[in-house]
């Protein structure tokens, strides 16, 4: 079969209202459908993020739709009927749905947000980073070459190590007590963090907060560990397979 394009996929796709009023996305062929989407979409937000411009560049289209619920839930889902795996379903929480562009070579690229929470709630993320994605053959990966950065330089280290400082040092006892880990009283110290270890330089940012936290707080220690252990049990983390891109033994 030849490679269909996205208007005879699009001839396929049927999003219909189930019982609840919710849409459902379906790919039917020749009144048999072929894929149903596990999730139900709120009625309106199912639309289409990405179209292929290219033979054999990307999937032919991209799909993506909201849930909804607290967490502000959405799918990313890519289509080609001539892939071993017709259908890729990336499902995602606590941002928009990303905004797809075309690179150089016909591909499609986005960015999906990687985001650590104080606790269980879209509203207590306390740092976010964009994780770079490209499609690879049949289906969406992690891009190392756009994750990882070199060493970081000293002008852009020392800015880092004065933000830190400059906010920690401001802390009171009643902004953070020893024991709870990681909270939303430092935000831009956990974005510095969150940024720095996803670029494959945790060494580097757990010298920082150790040279900047303040004598007179207890918990540095408890602190760092709450943190890495929010960035390696993160959904992304697991699902993109960043351990092999960022690995584990690098999380001191």
């Amino acid at each position: 079969m030849s490679a269909p394009d996205d208007q005879v996929i699009a001839r396929h796709l049927s999003d219909r209202e189930d019982s609840r009023g919710a849409n459902v996305i379906e790919l039917v062929e020749r009144g048999r459908t072929i894929w149903g989407s596990r999730s139900a979409y709120l009625p309106g937000t199912v639309t289409v993020l990405w179209r292929r411009q290219r033979p054999d560049a990307g999937p032919a289209l991209i799909v993506g739709g909201y849930t909804g619920g607290s967490h502000c839930s959405y799918d990313v889902i890519a289509i080609d009927l001539d892939a071993d795996q017709p259908v890729q379903v990336l499902s995602m929480c606590n941002h928009d749905l990303p905004q797809v562009t075309t690179d150089d070579a016909g591909q499609p690229r986005f960015g999906l947000f990687f985001d650590i929470e104080g606790f269980n709630a879209a509203s207590a993320i306390v740092a976010g980073v964009e994780i770079p994605m490209r499609w690879d053959g049949d289906q969406f990966i992690a891009d190392p070459e756009r994750l990882l950065t070199p060493p970081p330089d000293r002008a852009r280290m020392d800015r880092i190590d004065q933000t830190i400082r400059r906010e920690l040092a401001a802390w009171s006892f009643d902004d953070y007590r020893a024991g709870i880990g990681f909270d939303a009283t430092a935000p831009e110290t956990n974005q510095a963090l969150l940024g720095l270890i996803l670029e494959g330089h945790a060494v580097e940012a757990r010298a920082l907060l150790f040279r900047a936290w303040p004598d007179r707080i207890a918990g540095r220690d408890r602190y760092w560990d709450d943190f890495c252990g929010a960035v390696v049990h993160h959904r992304l983390w697991r699902q993109l397979g960043l351990a092999a891109i960022v690995p584990v033994d690098r999380l001191p």
